[in-house]
């Protein structure tokens, strides 16, 4: 059986957009024992950013949802359409088996994981993992609920030691999680090159969530094989009743 790539949605940070992510995870040059595991998509979310800072990349520059930095207070309507516009792509695109997010793209992935969790998610498909990069945890009622469950879908963590914005809130989030594997790089607020035990570490967990889409699709197909037997055998015995009732 050939090993199929993992399909993972890319959601940008705060006042970035899908092309600069892709530029930021290209400029740190992530091993090729990673990206080969990988086939990435990315999108821009639905929301312009307000805040008036000026950025040196091109527009557009976006959000997925209105809330402030220490993510506090939340717009609650606005996180319902972020997260649609997330669920209407991966319905549409997909499907897509986990979610890499980048600071405010990483809250959404941690939030998306943990309404899974309370089976209240509007993903067209479950999540196998996430990836979280300098993201951190919504603490403003109601959506802080999301975490009152432990996580059990699979989580990877890369935490800045000089992240000043969510460095604390990033370790409060991978807590939520049942087993959350957690890199602290020496970078701050930041997608981070990997050291050669952070690539090693990275690939371990996509190679474990491989082996286990593997392990479905082998029973998947062997429930499919029992059921054609099964048929085949049924058609038979109703061939062999009609034979001897005609003779």
């Amino acid at each position: 059986m050939e090993l199929r790539r993992l399909r993972v949605l890319c959601l940008h940070g705060h006042g970035d957009n899908s092309r600069q992510l892709q530029a930021q995870l290209s400029a740190v040059k992530w091993d090729d024992s990673v990206l080969n595991l990988l086939d990435l998509s990315f999108l821009d979310a639905p929301f312009p950013v307000i805040d008036g800072e000026k950025r040196n990349f091109a527009p557009p520059y976006l959000e997925w949802f209105r809330g402030n930095k220490e993510m506090t207070i939340v717009d609650y309507k606005s996180f319902e359409q972020g997260i649609s516009c997330i669920s209407r792509y991966m319905k549409k695109c997909g499907p897509f088996d986990g979610l890499l997010g980048m600071s405010l793209g990483g809250i959404v992935a941690g939030a998306l994981a943990g309404m899974q969790q309370t089976k209240k998610s509007i993903l067209p498909t479950e999540l196998k993992f996430v990836i979280i990069i300098s993201g951190g945890i919504i603490r403003c009622q109601p959506l802080c609920k999301v975490y009152d469950h432990p996580i059990h879908c699979p989580s990877f963590h890369l935490i800045g030691e000089l992240d000043t914005i969510f460095k604390s809130s990033g370790e409060d989030l991978a807590k939520k999680f049942v087993k959350p594997v957690i890199i602290v790089h020496p970078y701050g607020h930041c997608l981070p090159p990997l050291d050669n035990a952070s690539t090693v570490s990275l690939v371990e967990f996509l190679q474990d969530i491989i082996k286990e889409n593997v392990m479905i699709e082998i029973k998947e197909h062997s429930k499919s094989s029992l059921l054609i037997v099964a048929t085949a055998f049924c058609i038979l015995v109703f061939l062999y009743f009609i034979f001897v009732w005609n003779f």
